[in-house]
């Protein structure tokens, strides 16, 4: 069993400055988004999808707003000539923006592409003025420890699995 632990953060006004060329997410990514949802670790999902092809299904209805109004101006992503490489994923839901989606493929993970891809979002939400952005992650998982070093502190957690 795990622990689903949900966070809250505090938006910021200046985002780090980022090495690497990130772009907003576009409806138009969904197929690219799918892809790279299948092939790297995710946060944590209801219905977690089996296949590429359940990831791509999700991919298009969360950028067509099936989980909450899709936020293009505060997601973000970094494509190569592969596709989409990285990607943060912002929906407004219950009238709170969630970080519901936050990949990066696996040959770039922890080369700091996640801290820019946070803070990337969490500029862009206090500029659209969101003060708090939320998430849910494992309690243990690298993708808390990554959430925490970006300022996000646990709020509750749950028993899941």
């Amino acid at each position: 069993m795990s622990t689903l632990v949900e966070f809250v953060a505090t938006t910021a006004a200046d985002p780090a400055v980022s090495s690497y060329p990130l772009r907003f997410i576009q409806p138009e990514d969904a197929l690219d988004l799918g892809h790279l949802l299948s092939a790297a670790p995710t946060l944590p999902h209801a219905h977690q999808p089996q296949q590429l092809g359940g990831w791509i299904d999700y991919a298009i209805s969360l950028l067509q707003g099936g989980h909450g109004l899709f936020l293009p101006a505060c997601s973000f992503g970094f494509a190569g000539r592969a596709g989409l490489l990285a990607a943060s994923i912002v929906v407004r839901n219950a009238e709170r923006p969630w970080l519901i989606d936050l990949a990066v493929a696996p040959a770039l993970q922890q080369r700091g592409l996640e801290h820019m891809l946070i803070t990337a979002s969490l500029a862009a939400l206090h500029h659209a003025r969101y003060s708090h952005v939320w998430t849910t992650a494992p309690a243990d998982s690298f993708h808390a420890r990554i959430l925490i070093e970006c300022g996000f502190q646990p709020l509750s957690s749950n028993r899941t699995g």
